[in-house]
């Protein structure tokens, strides 16, 4: 929880700096207003370290989980001993052999149930722990987690040709899954009319009101931080019976 809260305060403090902003570069001909991202503050390469941190404590938690729970069934921790996160059901029963000897079966059996290939989710690899260990195996391994964008809003002043007509409609797109990073196109707007004779002249500063931050898996997606500490809780939660009484 220290390293959750110490990155979202880090990020909040970023975030006030207003690091971004958006600029309007009008297609001529098409009437197309194309919408782009600004970087006015680089977020500091220090959010990767911390992020990279907290998931590795996060990641470690479960790990330490399983060996106490071979302690608390009177056997002997392994060198393999270990919190298998398992996508693929025919994987488990090899997993498990290997980082689950010396745990009680009814424990087995409840790790096996949350395990991303049983625990509901459609795609096991959206699943929170699937998340957790891919992206706690790529800052380990191949890269600091950069960051990316999962929301950001703004509205654009536009000033047009001529007075509207009450027969025009706006139409436009908004990119999905964009990085933050500098000249990212957000989407684009135009007005359309039935006597095509309407067009954005020109459009006035844009400020963004809202922006959503997050981190992602090696290029791969955005895991969900609060998905993860939610799981690890919700497993904690699951086992300890095994430990009540101790």
């Amino acid at each position: 929880m220290h390293h959750r809260d110490e990155l979202g305060g880090a990020i909040g403090a970023w975030l006030g700096l207003k690091p971004y902003a958006i600029e309007a570069d009008i297609e001529p001909g098409s009437g197309w207003v194309n919408m782009r991202l600004r970087e006015v503050h680089r977020p500091p390469i220090e959010f990767g370290l911390m992020f990279g941190d907290m998931t590795s404590n996060l990641r470690g938690a479960l790990d330490h989980l399983v060996w106490q729970l071979v302690l608390a069934n009177k056997a002997q921790p392994r060198r393999a001993t270990s919190f298998p996160i398992v996508k693929r059901e025919k994987d488990w029963d090899r997993a498990a052999a290997g980082a689950l000897t010396g745990v009680a079966d009814r424990w087995v059996r409840e790790l096996r149930a949350v395990q991303p290939f049983t625990d509901g989710a459609t795609n096991p690899a959206d699943h929170p722990l699937a998340a957790l260990d891919d992206v706690n195996n790529a800052n380990k391994h191949r890269v600091i987690s950069p960051y990316a964008m999962t929301g950001i809003q703004f509205a654009p002043e536009m000033k047009l040709n001529r007075p509207t007509r009450g027969n025009e409609h706006l139409e436009g797109s908004v990119s999905a899954g964009i990085d933050l990073v500098d000249g990212a196109r957000l989407g684009r707007i135009r007005l359309v009319s039935p006597e095509n004779d309407v067009f954005i002249r020109s459009v006035g500063p844009v400020d963004p009101r809202a922006i959503t931050v997050a981190f992602k898996i090696d290029g791969q997606g955005s895991p969900s931080n609060s998905a993860a500490f939610g799981m690890v809780d919700r497993i904690f939660s699951l086992v300890q019976p095994a430990f009540d009484g101790q």
